[in-house]
């Protein structure tokens, strides 16, 4: 408890920090125009919302998840009796925090699933509320916050799926409707979600297959009925977007030229313009060896991840990142030497490993994909791809380094993670940030 609550408020005074003082709009990614989406909620009570030229520049919103923006919008109308006189801006950013805080809650449920280990819990905390990007990021108007949020929670009700006992299906029966009902939200958040859904729906069945049994079904608790109305409405939501999408466009994810049109994607939709612009500019670019690529990504993901990449960028170059690279190369060799056999025997560990080595393989291909098309190193690879399963690559190196090291050993380590990770972060942003960063 006393270590969930240290971590809480050192978390909480940072997202405060980054919501009140960070320059509006101009350094987080795509903030103005998350924030603009967000006002069209505001001005109608809506769902789904017509492409019109106004909305043409951030591509096709009528195909798009929605939920980010429609729970924002509508959050504005509590402000005036919240906060009146704030910024609507900042008064989204707060909205944020909160999300940011109920992610950190389910990260903390979700360790002292795998392990009671206070050392353990302690390091994997102070890497999550340490990593710089994915602090501020929360402090942000930003869908992916929501999205994080509800990919962290839907990993909590997996895992407690996974650790079940067979003879209690009332306890199955409740973390799946909510595994179920965070899905749905999530799918409609980003499209991103659904790739995660995709690893997760196997692992739900091996792990759950045992519960498949009439007696699953019988004697429901009213609340349940509650959860199971709210999975209808969000099934249906979802279908009003991607089922829509299919019978429109033969795919569940439409791209801008076959929603908007070739000439309003080339012309006005920003990323479509900007990556036709990039294509045409590296045409005759040689491709790199993949293994060139790979090591190109692994050092933008980590450099774009303990720093800050926004609009305005801090990336941290090789040099910056040797402590980070150092203690990464440890944990993996502690793991795979000394530890797989019992971490690969847990379980949850394994839940977590598997979604994260698959989520970031995804992430990759789509990455060299975009490369292959474009071109460009570097171009769209940020850390925050992969912010997903961040909780899991996080728990993966730190369970899997310091499972069954004595004593002193463990202190060591988190000592020296301390030192790299606090002065890595919100003191090497104060450091290295000018006055064009702030309000």
């Amino acid at each position: 408890m006393l270590i969930r609550n240290f971590f809480a408020l050192t978390l909480l005074a940072q997202l405060l920090f980054y919501a009140f003082k960070i320059a509006n709009g101009a350094v987080f990614p795509d903030e103005l125009e998350h924030f603009e989406r967000c006002q069209y909620y505001f001005r109608e009570f809506t769902l789904f919302i017509h492409d019109l030229p106004s909305t043409y520049r951030y591509g096709p919103i009528s195909t798009s998840p929605f939920f980010y923006h429609f729970l924002m919008g509508n959050l504005q109308h509590l402000q005036p009796y919240l906060a009146p006189g704030l910024h609507n801006m900042i008064f989204l950013r707060l909205a944020n925090v909160i999300l940011g805080m109920l992610t950190y809650y389910f990260s903390y449920c979700t360790i002292c699933e795998l392990t009671k280990d206070r050392l353990i819990k302690f390091t994997t905390l102070l890497i999550l509320t340490n990593t710089m990007m994915y602090v501020s990021l929360f402090a942000a108007v930003s869908y992916d916050n929501l999205t994080n949020c509800l990919a962290v929670i839907s990993f909590y009700h997996l895992i407690k799926i996974a650790n079940a006992p067979l003879s209690d299906f009332q306890l199955f029966r409740k973390h799946l409707l909510y595994f179920i009902l965070i899905s749905l939200m999530g799918c409609l958040t980003k499209i991103t979600y659904l790739p995660l859904l995709l690893i997760q729906i196997p692992i739900l069945f091996y792990y759950g297959k045992k519960f498949f049994h009439p007696q699953l079904w019988q004697q429901i608790p009213r609340q349940n009925y509650l959860l199971l109305m709210a999975i209808v409405l969000f099934l249906s939501l979802n279908g009003g977007v991607y089922l829509r999408n299919l019978l429109l466009y033969h795919t569940p994810v439409p791209s801008c030229q076959k929603v908007l049109g070739e000439e309003i994607c080339s012309t006005t939709a920003g990323m479509v313009k900007r990556d036709a612009h990039l294509k045409q500019e590296n045409a005759s670019e040689p491709l790199l060896p993949f293994q060139r690529y790979f090591k190109n990504y692994i050092e933008h993901t980590l450099g774009s991840t303990f720093a800050l990449h926004g609009h305005m960028t801090m990336i941290k170059d090789t040099n910056a990142l040797q402590k980070e690279f150092m203690l990464i190369a440890f944990a993996l060799a502690l793991l795979l030497l000394f530890n797989s056999k019992h971490c690969f025997s847990n379980p949850s560990f394994n839940l977590l490993f598997i979604s994260a080595l698959a989520y970031a393989s995804i992430v990759l291909y789509t990455n060299y994909q975009s490369y292959i098309e474009i071109r460009s190193i570097g171009h769209a690879i940020q850390g925050r791809y992969n912010f997903p399963v961040l909780l899991n690559l996080v728990l993966i190196l730190v369970y899997g380094s310091m499972h069954g090291l004595a004593s002193k050993i463990k202190w060591a380590l988190l000592l020296y993670t301390t030192y790299t990770f606090v002065k890595g972060n919100l003191y090497y942003f104060l450091k290295h940030s000018t006055p064009l960063w702030f309000n």
